[in-house]
């Protein structure tokens, strides 16, 4: 499915077919879809990928393009077989502040992002060979544009067909709020929007994409509740 199909479904459920909803809707895919990756709910956004050093890369910096972040705190040099563990920039430049120790990497620093919100590190001792590193990165996200409609939706979504019922009933929401409707008809669509997602969370528990972050932190055969929620449970506020 791509990310054209998706806006279609969205403003198929909402009954609204116009250019300005189309546009809100995509707005909210983005808001949402960011929000997701944020939280690392879903695996789809998580990916084993390595890169090579070069001797070119003096100061051991090196950007990794389509990631936003890591998921594990240690890398792993495949050409030396042994681990890079993560360490601070700051030590790093006290045990080598003129970056002149050079081999196969054992420590690695955050670096921040490039002006593209590419993940950049420091790498240390200094490369000055091709060495493959092996990290598990969580992949940047693009936002949906109009340009890019006909992309296939990626895997941070999961079910597809819930996210669209989803977006379009919490747009519909939204809009009665902001236009100061008879409050009963908000509070009724505001219903309708917690039902929504109430059924999406029913859906990612069983989805073979949702992380254990979307289940019971503790099965536990007898709970004893505190207030309104049992805190063991990941919907709690």
């Amino acid at each position: 499915m791509t990310i054209g199909d998706l806006l279609d479904n969205v403003a198929d459920s909402a009954d609204d077919l116009s250019t300005s909803y189309r546009i809100k809707a995509r707005r909210w895919l983005n808001l949402v879809r960011a929000h997701v990756a944020n939280q690392a709910r879903w695996r789809g956004a998580v990916r084993v990928d390595h890169f090579s050093t070069s001797v070119a890369h003096t100061d051991g910096l090196y950007v990794l393009e389509g990631y936003r972040n890591f998921a594990e705190d240690h890398l792993y040099d495949e050409t030396s077989i042994q681990p890079i563990y993560h360490e601070t920039h700051g030590l790093l430049n006290d045990i080598d502040i003129q970056k002149q120790t050079t081999g196969p990497p054992t420590w690695w620093a955050d670096a921040g992002a490039d002006n593209n919100g590419n993940h950049q590190i420091y790498l240390w001792p200094i490369p000055a060979a091709t060495y493959v590193i092996r990290f598990t990165g969580q992949a940047r996200l693009v936002d949906m544009t109009e340009d890019n409609e006909n992309d296939t939706v990626d895997h941070s979504f999961g079910d597809v067909a819930s996210w669209s019922s989803l977006f379009a009933e919490g747009l519909e929401y939204h809009k009665l709020k902001d236009a100061n409707e008879n409050p009963n008809q908000v509070l009724v669509q505001l219903r309708t929007f917690e039902k929504a997602i109430k059924d999406k969370r029913s859906i990612d528990r069983t989805s073979p994409v949702a992380s254990t972050l979307m289940t019971n932190l503790r099965q536990r055969t007898r709970r004893r509740r505190s207030g309104r929620f049992d805190p063991a449970h990941f919907e709690n506020r």
